[in-house]
């Protein structure tokens, strides 16, 4: 809720963010959907069930959020690679 008690557009937020990554020294452009995305892989990663991620994030089909149980599952094989390899 902004000082006015209304939601936050997209919009302003977009603009808090482009102006907290430049005070940060962060010249990346980070955006909204970077957070949502890194939100829901977090929350697929930590074990929460698929159909919660799906309803958090308001997605009408399972399938849409299907997407982040695929990605949470390579990041955990590039761990495991790269333990392998340190290991080995």
């Amino acid at each position: 809720m902004n000082s006015r008690g209304a939601r936050y557009t997209e919009q302003s937020i977009r603009m808090m963010l482009k102006r907290y990554t430049r005070l940060a020294g962060i010249e990346r452009n980070i955006t909204p959907h970077m957070f949502r995305h890194s939100f829901a892989t977090y929350l697929i990663e930590e074990g929460v069930d698929v159909s919660c991620v799906q309803q958090i994030l308001g997605h009408s089909s399972i399938k849409t959020t299907q997407i982040y149980i695929h990605i949470a599952a390579e990041k955990q094989a590039e761990i495991l690679r790269e333990m392998h390899r340190e290991g080995g």
